[in-house]
């Protein structure tokens, strides 16, 4: 209760408006009326004081079971958004999505008739029937479903971190199920509550370290978290390693004729037509802001495959500028990695080559 209350106040403070961080604190606030509830259950039914003892006992473990089955529904919407998706995200009351989760919740209304999930024995014992097996296993095969989708969508994911942090976000299935099976050795230990508590803990991290490597603006990656990944990709690639580096034509005259925000929205513009020119390719190329109005894309392929790359990257803005009222285009140096350089000598080769090709611009 204690470590999920604090994550949640950290969240509200200090987290954004973004679609991943808004399903972390409604998950953190579903599993903190988990754990509160289990902990109010377990107070009440050592305080025996009747009839009102009984009834306060099954309501707190009917919100624990609801507690937790919300939990698993916002644990999948972060997952969703996590996985390039916004399907959980839809502000439609016919969302296909949310009708998995109404089925337990049916559980726990069937229970207070039939006590089919768990009852309240006259000593105020929580006794769990067939139906909380069940609820379980939907919940587990349910997560297990989009945690492999999670996997499959970011196969193509190269950023060491990244990696990791899909792989800790796509584990929350198999802490539930550790959790769920050690809970056969009896009812006094909140194994369920500590599993998810620590995959909890470990996912906060990851989106921790996530968010600092983050351009707040673009919502791509940073200066720092760039000159890390080039390092890493200098140790570890197949000898065709080319960075490009990106920079907006005449980006001073909108911000200088339209104002700074409309230069920020031209910086967000810019960075989905390289989001959606880089997905295709089957090692995702690595995208970043480096600095102002420049980006820096990292990528393994073939010559043939960079020059294709480039000519969508223009193509593609030269259709978004059509939606503009400024022009809107992008000047592209790019250097192949030689052995021997250091991600400064990689950076200011392709440097090199922008200016060229700026200055061919300016001489045309």
């Amino acid at each position: 209760m204690v470590v999920v209350g604090i994550l949640l106040v950290w969240y509200i403070l200090t987290a954004g408006g973004s679609t991943p961080e808004r399903w972390i604190r409604y998950m953190l606030t579903a599993f903190l009326v988990t754990f509160t509830s289990n902990f109010l259950f377990n107070l009440f039914s050592s305080i025996d004081t009747g009839t009102l003892s009984y009834y306060l006992c099954w309501f707190f473990k009917t919100l624990f079971h609801i507690g937790l089955i919300v939990g698993t529904f916002t644990w999948c919407g972060y997952a969703d958004t996590e996985a390039g998706r916004q399907n959980y995200a839809r502000r439609d009351k016919r969302n296909p999505h949310y009708i998995p989760f109404i089925i337990p919740i049916l559980f726990m209304i069937i229970n207070l008739k039939t006590h089919w999930a768990f009852s309240i024995d006259s000593e105020l014992n929580y006794v769990r029937g067939w139906m909380y097996q069940l609820e379980m296993i939907y919940l587990i095969v349910a997560a297990s479903f989009l945690s492999l989708s999670l996997i499959y969508a970011n196969r193509k994911e190269q950023d060491p971190h990244k990696m990791i942090h899909i792989l800790v976000t796509a584990s929350f299935p198999i802490a539930m199920l550790v959790g769920w099976t050690l809970s056969f050795i009896g009812e006094g230990v909140p194994v369920i509550c500590v599993a998810i508590t620590i995959e909890i803990l470990c996912l906060a991290l990851g989106n921790s370290n996530i968010r600092i490597s983050v351009d707040k603006l673009t919502m791509v990656n940073n200066r720092n978290n760039l000159i890390g990944f080039i390092n890493y990709k200098i140790k570890n690639n197949n000898g065709n390693l080319y960075l490009l580096m990106l920079d907006i034509d005449r980006f001073k005259s909108i911000n200088d004729n339209y104002g700074h925000l409309i230069g920020d929205q031209a910086l967000v513009r810019v960075t989905e037509v390289l989001k959606i020119a880089c997905n295709p390719y089957d090692k995702r190329p690595y995208i970043a802001r480096y600095g102002g109005d420049e980006f820096i894309i990292v990528l393994e392929a073939e010559y043939s495959e960079v020059n294709e790359l480039c000519s969508i990257i223009n193509k593609l803005m030269s259709l978004e500028s059509q939606k503009t009222e400024y022009k809107l285009s992008v000047s592209i140096g790019v250097a192949k990695y030689e052995e021997g350089m250091t991600y400064s000598d990689f950076i200011n080769k392709a440097d090199s080559e922008l200016y060229k090709v700026k200055n061919k611009r300016v001489l045309n």
